[in-house]
């Protein structure tokens, strides 16, 4: 008998470059909470892409980007960019 966990997904080697990002650029390397945080990005993005949905768990965990200018007043315009 096979136990299926419905919370499994496959680390894809371009989640595990946004998790180590995370890590390393917003969290201050806590791989811990980089992992949460990118576990509920991934969650936000297989029942509902949008991007003010994706950035609901980074707000959650306190994370804030500079406003851009040409921000059009959505919150995902606010974030800029990840590069």
């Amino acid at each position: 008998m096979l136990l299926q966990d419905d919370f499994y997904f496959e680390w894809t080697k371009e989640y595990e470059a946004l998790v180590k990002y995370v890590q390393r650029q917003l969290l201050d390397d806590d791989a811990y909470e980089a992992e949460e945080l990118c576990a509920d990005i991934h969650g936000e993005c297989e029942f509902s892409f949008s991007l003010d949905h994706i950035f609901r768990p980074v707000k959650t965990a306190g994370i804030e980007f500079e406003k851009s200018e040409t921000s059009a007043g959505s919150d995902a315009a606010c974030y800029g960019s990840f590069q």
